[in-house]
């Protein structure tokens, strides 16, 4: 029977050993003990199997299944990771122990990928569309209003400029 820990390395006393007492004249009388190793102890021992399942830690420290059963306590937490050699301050080659990604993922992600981004720019460009025009029409009305003043002024100045004659006959029309 195969017993999992939560611990690795976890040991369970089933029966306590003596140690030997050569003045009274006492053998050495030896205990039983389970290792847990990397969190796993496999047991074919019919009375050891039946201490385990009476010992106070069971279910609660450990839990016994069935020899092909998977580990419910150790599962990969931490994803591959791709290490990058360094040598003196500069890069020298990359480790990836997961190897590339395959043709077809790889045309599977670029598939998703563009249908995204198409989706996205329906939605967007709308948007963007809009800030454009809004830019626009303010420079435009901007470029109006400076155009009216030059024009008022150009204007302003030629009446002023010409000789007074001109300017006399022009008031008594």
């Amino acid at each position: 029977m195969k017993f999992i820990s939560k611990n690795n390395n976890l040991r369970i006393v089933l029966a306590h050993g003596m140690a030997a007492e050569p003045l009274t004249g006492r053998q050495a009388v030896p205990g039983k003990y389970v290792k847990f190793e990397a969190g796993v102890a496999v047991i074919n021992d019919d009375e050891t199997i039946q201490l385990m399942l009476r010992h106070p830690g069971f279910n609660s420290d450990f839990i016994s299944t069935d020899d092909n059963a998977v580990d419910p306590y150790r599962r990969k937490v931490a994803p591959i990771h791709e290490i990058t050699e360094l040598k003196y301050g500069s890069v020298v080659g990359k480790i990836n122990p997961r190897g590339p990604i395959p043709m077809e993922i790889q045309d599977e992600i670029k598939k998703v990928a563009t249908e995204l981004a198409k989706e996205m720019v329906k939605e967007q460009a709308p948007k963007m569309a809009m800030d454009i025009l809004k830019g626009l029409a303010a420079k435009q009305n901007k470029k109006t209003k400076d155009e009216k003043k030059e024009i008022i002024e150009k204007i302003v100045e030629k009446f002023e400029e010409r000789p007074e004659e001109e300017k006399s006959i022009d008031e008594n029309k």
